[in-house]
Formats: C-alpha cells, sequence, structure tokens
C-alpha cells in the first residue's frame, strides 16, 4: 500500500494518511500495519475538525485514537518507526498448481478420502494461512 516506492528509493520517508472518516479496529489495525511494512509516520487529515476541535480540545475521535497514537509514538512503534529496514534477497512464491500439488501430497496418506473432499473442505490447508 503506502511502501510500493519505498524499493526504488531505500531513503524515502514513507508517510501513511489517517482520516476521521475511517474508525474502529479496521483502522487500529491499518494503522499498526503500515509501520510494519515501512511507514515512518502518520498525517493526520482532519478538515472538519474531527480529532481536534478548533479550540484545540481533543474530540471524542481524537480520544479513540489517541491510546494506539501513544502506542505507535512510543514503545515498540518507534522502535519500528527509527529501525533501518532490512532486505532480504530470498522470495518464496508458491504457484495455484504448487498449493494443488502440496495439498494432493498431503492427502495422500488418506488414501481414497481425499477424493471425496471438495478443495473448500481444506481448512487445516496451506490456504488458510494465506488470507
Amino acid at each position: 500500500m503506502s511502501t510500493s516506492f519505498a524499493p526504488l528509493n531505500p531513503k524515502m520517508v514513507i508517510l501513511t494518511p489517517a482520516a476521521a472518516a475511517a474508525s474502529g479496529p479496521p483502522e487500529k489495525h491499518r494503522v499498526w500495519y503500515e509501520p510494519l511494512h515501512g511507514s515512518r509516520g502518520l498525517i493526520l487529515w482532519d478538515p472538519k475538525s474531527e480529532f481536534v476541535r478548533p479550540d484545540g480540545t481533543i474530540s471524542p475521535r481524537g480520544r479513540e485514537v489517541e491510546p494506539y497514537f501513544k502506542e505507535i509514538r512510543g514503545g515498540i512503534g518507534a522502535l519500528l518507526i527509527n529501525s533501518d529496514r532490512q532486505s532480504d534477497p530470498i522470495a518464496i512464491h508458491y504457484s495455484p498448481p504448487s498449493l494443488r500439488v502440496e495439498w494432493m501430497l498431503e492427502q495422500k496418506p488418506n488414501g481414497e478420502a481425499w477424493v471425496k473432499r471438495s478443495a473448500s473442505s481444506d481448512e487445516d490447508g496451506p490456504m488458510r494461512w494465506l488470507a
């Protein structure tokens, strides 16, 4: 998402926009996801004063985000933001055919029973942890 241009310039500082329109657990997840993938800070877009009121007081939306904004500025968040990202030349690519072959090899000990199962019933297969 926000780190798409980082490989072009490793010294580029990536910032993530945070808007008042997004809220709740999905927004908290997104805001934490970005530093884990190279973002170094947030830009608060608040044209309707939903984080901070015009008089400078914190609004209800500001109070909602305050705990995880503080987490990102201190502790593990600060450590991530101030760390140098390490690149590794190793990549693993799984193609759909290789996943199917892996699934068939895993099912081989089950004998003919694997033929009766559908791909959607593969609750413990490799595709489950990719989601």
